[in-house]
């Protein structure tokens, strides 16, 4: 989880970029041992973009370390009914095994079609058919939240396990990246402080209505926001943290541009740290 503001708990987040070694895993392996020989105990891990397998499997090793932990993995392999060009079929399985040893998953729609092994549904759900979906997902995690529902004038997500729901949010008709980092983090956030599923999926939908709200109201930086002034600085730091060269490039994921454009850049560095060792 990478904003404690957010989430409103202590958070810490695994390295797997350097400048020494860009494609980060045996960094993050040793990082993972050191925590765990210091004794720092986690209530609750989470995982989002992982841009391998190796990646994959530093998860792993994360859920071995600290058993007693809960597990919450966010799958992002794509959207809009399609997956990202970097995900390939190994690693569509390997996060299918890691779905399996999760508490909770949190694909959306796409990353749910994918983890099932179905085309993605291209037309707009109603509850029913978003419950139903969510309760597939049972046969590889105890719950499971569906998110970025296509519900008509809403957008919503569906939850499954101890508790069946689906909740919904007035659509806004713009692209608001991030979206899905921040939804994950305020849920886990108002899980760990003793909230129910529904009531963290709920707290979450409405933290992103807000924000996203906000930013068309042009009220807050980053993507989406109408203020040319925030949009200009956040563009010229972009541009100089990339201009320094690639071991800036682990830096970029708290400029405000797209998340597609950071992860074709991570991508980048990884393949320059293979190349370059």
């Amino acid at each position: 989880i990478r904003d404690t503001s957010v989430t409103g708990v202590q958070t810490c987040a695994l390295p797997i970029c350097t400048p020494a070694r860009l494609d980060g895993a045996a960094y993050g392996l040793a990082a993972l041992e050191h925590y765990r020989e210091l004794g720092v105990e986690f209530d609750c891990i989470y995982t989002g973009y992982l841009g391998g397998e190796e990646q994959v499997a530093l998860a792993e090793k994360a859920f071995d370390l600290w058993p007693a932990a809960r597990k919450v993995v966010d799958p992002v392999m794509g959207d809009n009914g399609k997956a990202y060009s970097t995900v390939t079929p190994a690693l569509i399985d390997r996060m299918r095994g890691l779905c399996r040893r999760a508490d909770l998953i949190l694909p959306n729609a796409t990353e749910a079609a994918l983890l099932l092994e179905r085309e993605p549904q291209t037309d707009a759900f109603d509850d029913a058919s978003a419950q139903a979906l969510a309760d597939e997902l049972l046969t590889l995690a105890p719950s499971a939240v569906v998110t970025g529902l296509a519900l008509g004038k809403y957008i919503g997500c569906a939850g499954s396990g101890r508790e069946r729901f689906v909740i919904k949010k007035l659509h806004i008709s713009r692209s608001f990246p991030g979206t899905g980092d921040l939804y994950g983090a305020e849920l886990i956030g108002s899980l760990i402080q003793g909230s129910a599923l529904s009531a963290a999926a709920d707290n979450a939908a409405e933290f992103v209505s807000l924000a996203n709200i906000a930013q068309s109201n042009g009220i807050g930086a980053g993507v989406g926001g109408n203020n040319a002034a925030q949009r200009e600085g956040d563009e010229r730091v972009f541009a100089e943290r990339l201009a320094a060269g690639p071991d800036q490039i682990s830096l970029l994921g708290d400029v405000g541009v797209a998340d597609p454009i950071i992860k074709v850049l991570h991508t980048l560095a990884a393949l320059f740290g293979k190349l370059h060792p």
